[in-house]
């Protein structure tokens, strides 16, 4: 259960960024962010990217088999949080819905941990 630690610790860090959204916080990291063109995007992208590859290292790069096709569990897990995430925003007045997040949150995910696996193919190749 070790290795779900910087999982849950992460995740702490994306419910205090949406909090701070949520509530039009301002802080340090807020300010700093603003000079990214795009950050909103690139945020989506690294943050649930982060969070997915984090989790399948975790999950032992666990999936489910839908249709032939091997499906990650961490992707399947996080995709469906960012989705009820995005969704909330549609009753939270400083916060305004968007499906082009939501296509960032897919991009990241899914990049993310199709790269993270292949760093692990190589890293077991490399040791047999």
């Amino acid at each position: 259960m070790k290795r779900f630690i910087p999982v849950s610790l992460f995740l702490l860090f994306i419910f205090w960024i949406i909090w701070q959204a949520d509530s039009k916080g301002t802080n340090y990291l807020f300010r700093w962010v603003d000079s990214i063109p795009f950050k909103d995007k690139w945020g989506h992208f690294s943050l649930y990217g982060t969070l997915a590859l984090m989790l399948d290292f975790a999950l032992k790069s666990r999936h489910w088999l839908m249709f032939k096709i091997r499906i990650p569990t961490a992707a399947i897990l996080v995709i469906t949080f960012a989705i009820v995430e995005e969704i909330t925003q549609l009753w939270i007045p400083s916060r305004n819905f968007d499906l082009i997040d939501i296509l960032a949150d897919f991009a990241g995910v899914f990049l993310f941990v199709f790269c993270g696996r292949k760093v692990n193919e190589f890293r077991i190749f490399l040791l047999k």
